[in-house]
C-alpha cells in the first residue's frame, strides 16, 4: 500500500516538472537547470560590477579630498584693509573655507602677541576679545576702543603644514578739528560772523560739535547764532556758527568742541568804521615804500673812519 503511495507521489512530481518544463519551452525561457547553474555567475558578475563602481567613487573621493575639498582655504573677497577712528569698536574679520581638524589663531604682527587660538581669547589685553558662531566660516577679532598703537597688519593663521596665513591692515584714525582762518579773524561791525570748524580725520561724524563764545555755549542760544554739521566727504564734518548782525560786544576767543576731537580756537575781532580806518593807516605806516632811508648805525661809521685814516700813503 506504502509502495503505490509512493509511487503515485513521483508520478505527479515528474509529470509536474514536465508540464513546468514545457511551458518554459514555449515561452522561449531556457531550461530550470541552466537557470539554476547561471544565477551564481549573473549574482557574481553584479556584484563584481557594483564594487568596481564603489571602488572608482572611493578613489574618486578620496584623491578629492586629498586635493582641494578638505584643504583650508581663506575667502579672498573679505577687505585686507579696515579703517576705523579713535575710541570706536572694531571687527577684523577671517573667512576659512573646509577648515576640517584645523585651528585658527589671530597675531598682533608689530609685536607678534597671539590674541586668540580658535575659539580662545588668548591675551590678558583689554578690548580683545574672539568671536566665532557655531557652524560658522568667519572668525572675528573684535577689538574695542582702538587706540592710535592699535594700527598695524594682524595675522590670521591656520595651523596647516606649512601654515597658511591671512593678513588685515588696520588703520586708527585721530579726529582733528581746525578752524578756518585761525587764529585771527576781523569782521565789520553789523556783518555777520561765519566760523567753520573743520573736523578731518572722522569716518563717523562727531555725534555734536559745541562752540563756546569765552565760556558761555551759545549752541541754544538762538538770539546769538545758529550752528549746523554735515558730513562733506568720506573722513570730514564741517560745522559753522553763523551770528548776524556782529557787534563789538561778539568780539573775543570762539572755540570748537567735536564730540570725537580736541577742541580748538579762534580770536575774533569785530571793528567799527573808525577802527577799522585806524588798522588799515596803522598797516600802510607800518609797510616802508621803495627809496626810504635807513642811517647808518654809528658803529659801522666809526669802523669807516678808521679805516681811512690808516689807510698807507
Amino acid at each position: 500500500m506504502k509502495e503505490t503511495s509512493l509511487r503515485k507521489m513521483i508520478l505527479f512530481s515528474l509529470v509536474s516538472v514536465l508540464y513546468l518544463w514545457a511551458n518554459l519551452a514555449l515561452m522561449g525561457r531556457p531550461s530550470i537547470a541552466e537557470d539554476v547553474l547561471n544565477e551564481p555567475l549573473e549574482l557574481y558578475k553584479t556584484e563584481q560590477v557594483d564594487q568596481e563602481r564603489l571602488r572608482k567613487i572611493d578613489s574618486s573621493f578620496t584623491s578629492t579630498t586629498a586635493g582641494d575639498i578638505l584643504q583650508p582655504t581663506f575667502d579672498d573677497e573679505i577687505p585686507i584693509n579696515v579703517t576705523t577712528q579713535l575710541g570706536k569698536r572694531v571687527y577684523l574679520h577671517c573667512v576659512v573655507h573646509n577648515l576640517g581638524d584645523k585651528t585658527v589663531s589671530w597675531i598682533r604682527r608689530n609685536d607678534f602677541h597671539v590674541l586668540s587660538v580658535g575659539q580662545v581669547t588668548y591675551t590678558a589685553e583689554k578690548g580683545f576679545k574672539m568671536i566665532h558662531v557655531k557652524d560658522s566660516n568667519d572668525w572675528i577679532l573684535q577689538i574695542e576702543l582702538v587706540k592710535p598703537g592699535d594700527t598695524g597688519f594682524y595675522e590670521c593663521q591656520v595651523n596647516t603644514h606649512p601654515m597658511i596665513s591671512y593678513f588685515v591692515y588696520l588703520t586708527v584714525l585721530v579726529p582733528e578739528a581746525t578752524i578756518a582762518g585761525a587764529p585771527d579773524l576781523h569782521f565789520d561791525s553789523g556783518s555777520t560772523i561765519n566760523l567753520t570748524c573743520i573736523i578731518k580725520h572722522s569716518p563717523s561724524p562727531p555725534v555734536f560739535v559745541f562752540w563756546y563764545h569765552g565760556n558761555n555755549l551759545i549752541n541754544y542760544d538762538s538770539s546769538r547764532g545758529q550752528t549746523t554739521l554735515q558730513k562733506v566727504n568720506g573722513d570730514t564734518a564741517v560745522s559753522s556758527l553763523y551770528i548776524k548782525n556782529a557787534k563789538t560786544k561778539d568780539s573775543g576767543n570762539y572755540t570748537c568742541g567735536p564730540s570725537n576731537a580736541d577742541s580748538t580756537s579762534i580770536s575774533v575781532h569785530v571793528l567799527n568804521g573808525e577802527q577799522l580806518a585806524a588798522m588799515q593807516h596803522d598797516v600802510n605806516t607800518s609797510s616802508p615804500s621803495c627809496g626810504c632811508y635807513y642811517p647808518l648805525p654809528p658803529v659801522v661809521i666809526i669802523l669807516i673812519a678808521a679805516s681811512l685814516l690808516i689807510r698807507p700813503c
